[in-house]
């Protein structure tokens, strides 16, 4: 194999493989489009300062009014820590779901032979044929699995 086209391997495979995973906005979806069918705010997952921040102002303008239902609602979704713990779950849980139907690992020997006084490098780069054969089936499953702790997910946090 010569070289060039290795490294274009290489690269493809590690393009792909990040293919694989679910992000926090689309872990969160379908909570999302639940919330938005109903009176209920948006689930929102504090991943970053800002959007703590964001919580925390919400959180006391809300504390700071009279409890209402809706407000009540509202501060459980976007305030509890139990709900974010929720929500970065079920993202854990979507992105392992995912892990599964990625690609195969790609696995790289180097093998050394003397003989003499010449030494001979070997560099095999390879994927099972197992793996490659069952890609589609695997995908297919992990992308029923995701979307079904979507769904879940979604109806966790808004029961």
């Amino acid at each position: 194999m010569k070289r060039p086209l290795a490294w274009t391997l290489l690269a493809a495979t590690a393009a792909l493989s990040g293919c694989a995973s679910v992000g926090p906005d689309e872990a969160l979806s379908d909570a999302r489009d639940w919330s938005s069918r109903s009176a209920a705010p948006p689930p929102l997952l504090a991943l970053d300062d800002p959007t703590r921040e964001q919580l925390r102002v919400e959180r006391e303008r809300l504390l700071d009014q009279p409890l209402t239902l809706s407000n009540a609602l509202e501060l459980a979704l976007r305030g509890s820590p139990a709900t974010q713990a929720l929500l970065a779950d079920g993202w854990r849980v979507q992105a392992g779901a995912a892990a599964v139907g990625g690609w195969p690992r790609v696995g790289l020997a180097f093998e050394r032979a003397s003989h003499g006084a010449e030494d001979i490098v070997t560099r095999t780069l390879a994927i099972g044929l197992t793996d490659l054969i069952t890609l589609p089936a695997r995908h297919a499953l992990a992308r029923d699995a995701v979307a079904a702790e979507r769904l879940a997910l979604a109806a966790e946090v808004l029961s």
